[in-house]
């Protein structure tokens, strides 16, 4: 199959299941890791590719049948031109020119790097922000961790893990958590996040921001307990000291998004974000959500086909970072509010 993003899957299936043979059937697949929409969602990275963050594997697929397991073995092989030992420098150069071109970015991505990547079709809310620029691959250092939540139940809690370096002015997402179901509840969610500050056996103070509206009394809750109430609780149980950050107010969206965009195009008084590459719901959230006509998110709503629940897809990993550095840059978010409001080019 040439082309293999180009068909869906039924096509597929198709294909598959029209091969009949007696002995062992083999079917290659050639294909550029590009798809229409976000590419998490194609059935292409979806069956072969989502369980790995690999380029080049084996993987040995298991499926049970009447007669027992059955095993598929599904080999995949990442190439690119410089695998071409025929590729003329006319056309390696025209491949890397995608590099430093803010239109072809994803052509960089997808047709020089061979890498699956987000099609950027207009309206961004993240405007200035660039995968290829600032998602680095990062590790966790020494110093404190800070954890922003978002207490969406619909798809996930989003909860991302951040480290802020003074010395170099630098703020770094260094981990996520997208909390489905059935831990896309504080307790629950909390609870992941005390599995993986103990799996990377971090022993300092916890801070935690968020949503402000999560600090709200709950009705359904017999002690009345926010959200925030019941997160913070199981770190404490779990003996970490933990202090909360969350603001008394949501900053303005438009404005707090500018703010973060500027951050992104010319480090905002010295500061600069860093995305780690492995935060894959992240720089999916930040390079599909889309601006509305106010200039704040837009939040449009989804139904899932199976469980015919309504959510919103893009916008809550978002929303942490905004929470997140409007809090811990006040001071500069302040500095850059007086300057739009005299501008008046900000709607909020």
């Amino acid at each position: 199959i040439e082309e293999g993003n180009q068909i869906d899957n039924s096509d597929f299936v198709v294909v598959l299941t029209s091969l009949r043979a007696d002995q062992n059937v083999k079917t290659w697949v050639s294909f550029n890791p590009e798809c229409d929409g976000n590419y998490t969602d194609f059935w292409l990275y979806q069956e072969f590719f989502s369980h790995t963050p690999k380029l080049n594997f084996t993987w040995k697929k298991t499926i049970a049948t009447d007669d027992g397991l059955v095993d598929f073995k599904v080999r995949a092989t990442h190439t690119t031109y410089r695998d071409n030992p025929y590729c003329k420098p006319q056309r390696k150069a025209l491949y890397e020119s995608y590099k430093n071109s803010k239109n072809n970015a994803y052509w960089y991505q997808t047709y020089t790097l061979g890498l699956w990547g987000f099609r950027k079709t207009g309206s961004e809310f993240w405007k200035c922000f660039q995968e290829e620029k600032h998602a680095k691959v990062v590790g966790i250092e020494k110093g404190t961790i800070h954890i922003v939540a978002d207490n969406n139940v619909n798809p996930y809690i989003a909860i991302s893990c951040w480290q802020i370096f003074n010395d170099k002015k630098l703020i770094r997402q260094v981990h996520e958590l997208p909390c489905e179901h059935p831990e896309n509840t504080a307790a629950k969610a909390a609870n992941r996040v005390v599995r993986w500050l103990t799996q990377i056996d971090y022993k300092d103070v916890v801070f935690v921001y968020g949503d402000p509206s999560a600090n709200a009394k709950s009705t359904v809750d017999d002690e009345g307990r926010s959200f925030f109430d019941k997160f913070i609780n199981v770190l404490t149980m779990a003996h970490f000291k933990v202090v909360k950050r969350v603001q008394k107010s949501a900053p303005e969206v438009a404005l707090s998004g500018a703010f973060v965009n500027e951050i992104y195009e010319s480090n905002y008084q010295g500061w600069k974000i860093e995305i780690g590459t492995h935060c894959r719901k992240s720089i999916e959230d930040y390079t599909m959500a889309k601006e509305d006509r106010e200039g704040k998110i837009l939040k449009k709503r989804e139904t899932d086909k199976d469980t015919k629940v309504s959510f919103e897809r893009y916008g809550h990993f978002s929303d942490d970072k905004r929470y997140f550095v409007t809090t811990i840059l006040a001071h500069e978010f302040e500095i850059y509010k007086s300057r739009s409001k005299r501008r008046g080019s900000v709607a909020a």
